[in-house]
């Protein structure tokens, strides 16, 4: 689903880019998704980008 790889990129992105991140928890708050979905994401995005997170 195009939505949830955004969501993974995006917590992604953001964990990598900003000192004081979001938690997971506050991910799942925002995006109405479970804790474990949005970890779910998160690993699958990474996975998908070997976790290579920088440019």
């Amino acid at each position: 689903c195009p939505r949830r790889s955004f969501i993974g990129a995006l917590i992604l992105a953001s964990k990598f880019l900003q000192e004081r991140q979001s938690s997971n928890r506050r991910w799942a708050l925002l995006s109405g998704y479970t804790l474990t979905e949005i970890g779910h994401f998160e690993r699958e995005v990474g996975s998908a980008l070997g976790w290579r997170l920088w440019v």
